[in-house]
């Protein structure tokens, strides 16, 4: 991947990850951020990314094992896009973007699929409401 590829999505993650910071409280399930809100975020983020015209974003997760409690986040051109590992004590920080290939046992996926912001079945109506509040966030001109 060009740096200047992972210099944009670094300052996405950080868009998305700042405006879900500011509204969480207005949210319907992103009250906790960054705490179990791995599947919501990533969804949120994965769909922001789509729409700036990102292609082959895949939703990846893992369940619960011996180390770490189940997990969500994306890859994208063989790298882990994450942003919210440090809801884990802390090990990562905010906003993770690594090569997939040099990756922890956290991040060792057991279903990986491309992208689909539906994926959350039920939880989509909220899940397409919190994205609005979201994206308006981001578009939001600074105070």
């Amino acid at each position: 991947m060009q740096n200047e590829n992972i210099l944009q999505l670094e300052v996405f993650c950080t868009q998305i990850r700042n405006a879900i910071l500011n509204i969480r409280e207005k949210t319907n399930l992103l009250k906790r951020f960054p705490l179990g809100c791995c599947r919501d975020a990533s969804l949120i983020l994965g769909q922001f990314l789509t729409e700036k015209g990102y292609k082959d974003i895949y939703y990846c997760r893992k369940d619960i094992d011996a180390q770490y409690a189940s997990h969500a986040w994306l890859e994208y051109n063989d790298h882990i896009i994450d942003i919210t590992a440090d809801q884990f004590e802390n090990i990562f920080p905010p906003i993770l973007i690594v090569s997939n290939r040099h990756t922890s046992a956290f991040h060792r996926w057991i279903s990986k699929e491309p992208f689909n912001f539906y994926i959350t079945g039920l939880d989509t109506i909220n899940l397409s409401c919190d994205y609005n509040l979201i994206k308006i966030e981001v578009e939001r001109p600074s105070r």
